[in-house]
């Protein structure tokens, strides 16, 4: 799944870069879909032979840690920029606020009465308390006689809760549920090896044929039935996986890389950890910097081209090989002594 979640982070980072235009509607029917497949087809269940206590606490409890650190540095840098920035926010009210958002974990929900600004920032960050909720769900289900059936009955109960229209929840739940049914036929393809032996010729021309047909029916429809309702665009969504994100993980399956462009893709999916948070952060420094280009602040603005160009190709430059220097420390602690 390297080459999945690889090509998933590119178009993250791009559907930021290109907010409000048909391209940002085309990535966002399909693109955290493909993330929770991903989640659910590298998920050991109980093929590592662990427990559900021994897979939460290996697998599913890093999330909350990686939440909880990230959380922390996002909102340590919007209260810097909101306090000495224009607005002048007050400390005091910065601290409450963002204090709230780190126990809400969510982008939609916020306590009665409150402000609205507490929601999670960078708003990235609910991906990881939903994904804690649906691999915690997923785990329990791999317990169960017949957990195929018993995974899809959960989806089935996660889109009909979407259908009641339960509304914001906190720590995700709300889009917890949503992405179950995802994460359940990540889950089926690793459980079954469905893609193993790889893929035909034949099936990968089919294959390519559904991913071009999708993608060019969503482009489509970004145009057509511009602006999208919530629900509009959570069925959008459910197209988009069946018609982008399943094709292409057919292409994807078994295909031989290059050593060179394996080590990108390996590189790229691995990174996608740290990139998929903070290159919000990025985008803000780089926004920040380009209003004091005097000459050149409207052709780098958000949204051009040039701009576009800018702030992906800042976002990975620095975020990569952050990446690497973290985590390459933290394995070489954590490395047992010769």
């Amino acid at each position: 799944m390297d080459a999945l979640k690889a090509i998933g982070i590119v178009l993250v980072v791009l559907g930021h870069a290109v907010d409000g235009s048909r391209l940002h509607d085309l990535i966002y029917s399909f693109h955290m879909p493909l993330f929770f497949f991903a989640a659910g087809c590298v998920f050991p269940g109980e093929r590592s032979g662990a427990g559900f206590r021994a897979l939460f606490r290996q697998r599913i409890q890093v999330h909350v840690r990686y939440y909880v650190w990230f959380s922390l540095i996002g909102i340590a840098y919007f209260m810097l920029v909101k306090h000495l920035g224009p607005d002048r926010r007050a400390l005091d009210e910065l601290l409450v606020n963002r204090s709230i958002s780190l126990l809400t974990a969510s982008a939609s929900f916020s306590w009665p009465g409150l402000a609205p600004e507490v929601t999670v920032w960078p708003v990235a960050l609910w991906f990881f308390p939903a994904l804690v909720w649906c691999l915690s769900a997923w785990a329990l289900v791999l317990r169960c006689r017949v957990p195929v059936l018993a995974g899809m009955a959960l989806g089935v109960w996660s889109i009909g809760w979407w259908v009641l229209e339960a509304g914001g929840l906190p720590w995700s739940l709300d889009a917890a549920a949503l992405a179950f049914p995802f994460v359940v036929v990540g889950g089926i393809f690793q459980r079954g090896a469905l893609l193993v032996p790889p893929p035909s010729q034949a099936v990968r021309a089919v294959a390519l044929a559904v991913l071009c047909s999708g993608l060019a029916l969503i482009w489509h429809l970004s145009a057509a039935l511009l602006p999208f309702t919530p629900r509009a665009l959570e069925l959008l969504r459910l197209f988009g996986f069946a018609a982008v994100v399943m094709p292409l993980a057919v292409l994807l399956a078994g295909m031989r890389w290059a050593p060179w462009s394996a080590r990108i893709v390996h590189t790229l999916s691995r990174s996608a950890l740290l990139v998929f948070p903070f290159h919000i952060i990025v985008f803000s420094i780089v926004d920040n910097l380009v209003r004091r280009l005097h000459g050149l602040e409207h052709g780098l603005a958000y949204g051009e081209p040039a701009g576009v160009v800018l702030r992906v190709g800042v976002s990975f430059l620095v975020l990569v090989p952050a990446h690497a220097l973290w985590f390459g420390r933290r394995a070489a602690r954590c490395a047992p002594a010769a």
